[in-house]
């Protein structure tokens, strides 16, 4: 989706690129999370969003060790990528409660974004599905009397409702990562698409030279998280943003979370 911000700011969320032809920059790529904290705000201009509730959106949900040290770092880049454009003042701190973005945001449609009409046959008879567990009371119900047919049904629905909610559990962390490599005691996990699309191999190398330079340990069990971002800027030089958060198995401790940034072989990192 493409949006105007203040009439003044081309935004394409899908590739997180910024561009501003009234002030005469080149097209800014925004980082991944600094993408989607900035269509966060997008979606929910003029209106408060809390901290909680960007850390949960951004880091909880996927499983990762939320840090508000890492918010207050993407939403400063957002505020400098956003000046460049000419438009200064729009993220506005609200203290002990979350951030407001104040801009007017008109939606741009694109032809790839049309959704096909999902056809219904309304003619078509339904046959109805009945849970062994409920035909069998339901073919007792003249026999049993009415308290005990209660107690089978409600008792098939618990069974039902706990098995849906394992089920769903286990899709929704299947769905934001997928394990890549172990070692020793560590499972490493890939946790967006982006990352999982690159070569296995390469992303493999990169996590074993993390492993080593930081001596994680593996002898302890634990989960290990890993994405990774790689852009070009306009110069043609290559910038990988690495994210890697250690977590012990089983401990109220909270995770180690990495942040690397590597350009033409030169690499700063922050803990």
């Amino acid at each position: 989706m493409e949006y105007k911000i203040n009439n003044t700011i081309k935004y394409n969320s899908l590739d997180g690129t910024l561009y501003s032809p009234e002030h005469n920059v080149d097209m800014l790529t925004l980082a991944r999370i600094s993408n989607e904290l900035l269509l966060l705000f997008v979606d929910n201009a003029k209106v408060l969003l809390t901290r909680d509730a960007i850390l949960f959106e951004l880091w909880e949900k996927r499983g990762l060790s939320a840090s508000s040290n890492n918010l207050n770092n993407h939403v400063s880049i957002l505020r400098k990528a956003l000046a460049q454009c000419g438009c200064t003042g729009v993220i506005t701190t609200v203290p002990k409660q979350g951030f407001f973005f104040d801009a007017e945001i008109i939606a741009i449609k694109t032809s790839e974004e049309h959704i096909p009409t999902l056809l219904v046959d309304n003619t078509r008879e339904v046959d109805t599905v009945v849970v062994p567990a409920l035909k069998v009371a339901l073919d007792k119900q003249k026999s049993l009397p009415t308290h005990i047919v209660r107690i089978i049904l409600l008792f098939s629905f618990a069974i039902t409702l706990t098995f849906s909610y394992f089920l769903y559990d286990y899709l929704r962390l299947n769905a934001i990562r997928s394990e890549v490599m172990r070692i020793k005691q560590c499972r490493f996990y890939l946790i967006d698409d982006l990352t999982r699309r690159m070569p296995q191999q390469s992303v493999i190398d990169r996590i074993q030279e993390i492993v080593s330079n930081e001596d994680i340990d593996c002898d302890l069990k634990a989960n290990v998280y890993y994405s990774a971002d790689k852009k070009l800027d306009s110069s043609g030089n290559s910038t990988l943003h690495d994210f890697f958060g250690y977590c012990p198995f089983d401990s109220k401790a909270p995770c180690d979370n990495y942040i690397f940034t590597v350009t033409d072989q030169k690499n700063e990192k922050s803990k």
